[in-house]
């Protein structure tokens, strides 16, 4: 039986609004292999993105400063320090 690569988690971040408190963002970053996967719980379908680290590091970027943009407040960051560097 072959080796399946693990996930391995990379980043974390978890938001809640400003001024409706109860509403929460989670952004997930896992990889496998050399395959990057972004999860974004902001909408009921909690969009997923899949691609290479740099696409994935963009995207991440994009949607932390969205949800900043949309007055989100950051509770929580953890992972790798490439994804830690927009703040």
């Amino acid at each position: 039986m072959a080796n399946k690569p693990n996930k391995q988690f990379i980043a974390r971040t978890i938001y809640h609004h400003r001024q409706q408190t109860s509403r929460r963002v989670v952004l997930l970053v896992y990889s496998e292999g050399d395959a990057f996967e972004l999860f974004d719980t902001r909408d009921d379908d909690n969009n997923y993105f899949a691609g290479d680290r740099k696409f994935i590091l963009e995207k991440w970027r994009r949607l932390n400063q969205e949800l900043i943009e949309d007055e989100f407040q950051r509770d929580e960051l953890r992972g790798d320090s490439d994804f830690q560097q927009f703040i």
